[in-house]
C-alpha cells in the first residue's frame, strides 16, 4: 500500500511520458532559441556552404560538389525561400539536428532499456558537441544524421521480424547517402567489420531472398552513381570523403601536438575554450560517465555492441591523431558508451537493494538531480559561453546590417555598391538574386553612388563624411565598427 502510494506521489506511472514530453520541448528549443544571435553572426564556414549550397547543380552529369551534396540541396532550398539569411543558412542543420536527435533516442530504446535510452539522449541533445553541430550552418552534422539512421535501420533488421525487407533498403540508402559525407566511410566499415567478426549479426545478415538482395543493391547503386562518376572524373574528390586531401601535409612529429589537443578539448575542464565550439564538448559528469561506459566495454566484450564500439574507438583515435579539427565525430559513438555507463551505474544501485522497492524508487531523486545538473550546466557553457565570449567576437555579423542598411536606406530598387573583402566577394554576391542592383565589389570606385562600406576593407573615402555607421555591441571599441554607409 506503501509503495502504491509513493509510486502515485512520485508519478512514477507517468515518468516516461513526462520524460519524452520534456525530451522533445528541450530538444526543439535548445535548437532554436536566439538562433539567429548566438552565435551572432556567421563563421567562414557558414558563408563557404552558402556559397556550395547555392550553386550545386545536381542536374549537371557529372557534378564536382557532390561532397556532402544532401545538405547543400536542402541548404539551397532554404536560401531560395527564405533569402540570404542566418536563419535560412542554419535552417537546413537545425531540422537535421532535430532529426538526429529523434534519431538517437529511438536508436538508443532499441540498444537499452527505456530510462537508460531517456536519460542518454537528454544528456547528448544538450551537449554543446550536439548543439554545435545542429546550430552551425555547415554539413557537419550530416555524418552524426546518417550514422543514427544506419544505426537505427540496423537493429530493426538484426532485432525485429517485423517490415525487414523495407528496413534493409532504409540501411542501404543510409549506407549510400553516408557515403557523400567526408568521413562517413568509417563507421560503416566499423559496422562492417563488427559484423563480419559476430556470429549472430553474420546469420541474421544472411537471411533473406536474392532477390531483395538484389533490389537493395540496384538502389544503392543508382544512389551512389552521381558520386562515383564524380570520384572517376575527379579523383581527389575520394581523398576529400576520406578526409585525407592534406595528408601530404602531416607529420610525424605532429601526432604528440595532436594527442595533447585532443585530450586538452575532451578533458580540460580547468580552463575550457569558446569558439566556433565550445570544449570540452562534454562536462565532467558526463566525462565521468562516458569513463565508466569505456571501462565496461572492456568487461563485456562478446555482445556485437561491444564490438562495434570497441573498433569504432579505435577508428576515432587513429582518425583524430591526423585530423583533430574533426572532434565532433566522437558525438554518436559516445551516445552509444555514455548509455553503458548510465544503465551500470543503474544496475549497480539496483544490486545494492535487489528486494526493496523504496530504494529502487529513491533512486529517481539522486538521478533526477544529476541529470537536471548536468543538462542546466550544458546549457549554460553553449549560450553564455557563445553570447560572452571574446572569441565569437570575429564572427561575421554584417549580413544582417547589410540587409538592415539596403532596407533602411531604400536602395532595393537603386544601384548601390557593398564593398567587402576579396575573400567575401562570392558570398555577398548571393545578395544579387534578391537585390539585381546590388553592386559588390572590393573598392568604392563611384563617388556618386550609394556605398556600404565593410569597416575591415579599410576603403574611407577623405571627401565626405558617411552618412551613417553602423556598430556592433560585441566587438571591442576599437572595432565595433561594422558599416560606413555613403551617399
Amino acid at each position: 500500500m506503501k509503495t502504491t502510494f509513493l509510486r502515485e506521489v512520485t508519478l512514477y506511472r507517468y515518468r516516461y511520458t513526462i520524460g519524452y514530453i520534456v525530451f522533445g520541448i528541450l530538444l526543439f528549443a535548445l535548437l532554436l532559441l536566439g538562433v539567429d544571435q548566438i552565435p551572432r553572426g556567421l563563421t567562414q564556414a557558414e558563408m563557404d556552404s552558402a556559397v556550395t549550397s547555392v550553386n550545386v547543380n545536381v542536374f549537371h552529369p557529372i557534378a564536382t560538389n557532390v561532397v556532402d551534396a544532401p545538405y547543400h540541396i536542402l541548404q539551397k532550398a532554404s536560401i531560395h525561400l527564405l533569402g540570404l539569411t542566418p536563419v535560412a543558412i542554419k535552417l537546413p542543420s537545425i531540422i537535421l539536428g532535430a532529426l538526429t536527435g529523434v534519431g538517437i533516442i529511438l536508436m538508443l530504446q532499441r540498444w537499452f532499456r527505456k530510462n537508460v535510452a531517456l536519460v542518454t539522449a537528454l544528456i547528448i541533445v544538450t551537449s554543446v558537441g550536439f548543439l554545435s553541430l545542429s546550430r552551425l550552418g555547415t554539413p557537419m552534422i550530416m555524418t552524426a544524421f546518417w550514422t543514427v539512421l544506419l544505426l537505427l535501420g540496423a537493429t530493426r533488421v538484426l532485432h525485429s521480424e517485423k517490415h525487414r525487407f523495407a528496413w534493409k533498403l532504409f540501411c542501404f540508402i543510409s549506407i549510400a547517402l553516408l557515403a557523400y559525407s567526408p568521413f562517413g566511410v568509417y563507421p560503416l566499415l566499423v559496422m562492417v567489420l563488427a559484423g563480419i567478426i559476430h556470429p549472430h549479426v553474420r546469420h541474421r545478415l544472411k537471411q533473406g531472398k536474392w532477390w531483395q538482395h538484389l533490389i537493395a543493391i540496384i538502389l544503392t547503386l543508382l544512389t551512389l552513381s552521381p558520386l562515383i562518376v564524380a570520384i572517376i572524373h575527379t579523383p581527389s574528390i575520394g581523398l576529400q570523403l576520406l578526409g585525407i586531401e592534406h595528408i601530404q601535409e602531416f607529420k610525424l612529429q605532429d601526432i604528440l601536438s595532436n594527442i595533447l589537443s585532443n585530450a586538452n578539448n575532451l578533458f580540460n575542464f580547468v580552463q575550457p575554450t569558446v569558439g566556433p565550439l565550445v570544449t570540452p564538448i562534454f562536462g565532467i559528469a558526463t566525462t565521468v560517465l562516458l569513463l565508466l561506459g569505456i571501462m565496461k566495454l572492456f568487461t563485456a566484450t562478446y555482445s556485437a555492441r561491444s564490438y562495434m564500439l570497441l573498433i569504432w574507438t579505435i577508428a576515432l583515435a587513429v582518425i583524430l591523431t591526423v585530423r583533430p579539427d574533426m572532434l565532433l565525430l566522437v558525438i554518436v559513438p559516445s551516445a552509444l558508451v555514455l548509455a553503458i555507463g548510465i544503465e551500470t551505474l543503474i544496475r549497480q544501485w539496483y544490486d545494492l537493494f535487489p528486494r526493496n522497492p523504496y530504494a529502487r524508487i529513491a533512486a529517481l531523486i539522486p538521478l533526477s538531480i544529476l541529470l537536471v545538473s548536468i543538462i542546466g550546466i550544458n546549457m549554460e557553457r553553449y549560450f553564455y559561453g557563445l553570447l560572452y565570449s571574446p572569441v565569437t567576437a570575429s564572427f561575421h555579423e554584417e549580413l544582417p546590417a547589410v540587409r538592415k542598411t539596403i532596407s533602411d536606406e531604400k536602395l532595393r530598387d537603386t544601384k548601390a555598391v557593398v564593398v567587402v573583402l576579396s575573400e567575401q566577394v562570392r558570398f555577398y554576391d548571393l545578395l544579387r538574386r534578391e537585390y539585381p542592383k546590388l553592386v559588390i565589389d572590393t573598392q568604392a570606385r563611384d563617388a556618386n553612388t550609394p556605398k556600404i562600406i565593410f569597416s575591415d576593407t579599410g576603403i574611407v573615402p577623405g571627401v565626405q563624411s558617411p552618412k551613417r555607421i553602423v556598430t556592433s555591441d560585441l566587438k571591442q571599441a576599437d572595432q565595433s565598427v561594422l558599416l560606413r554607409v555613403y551617399r
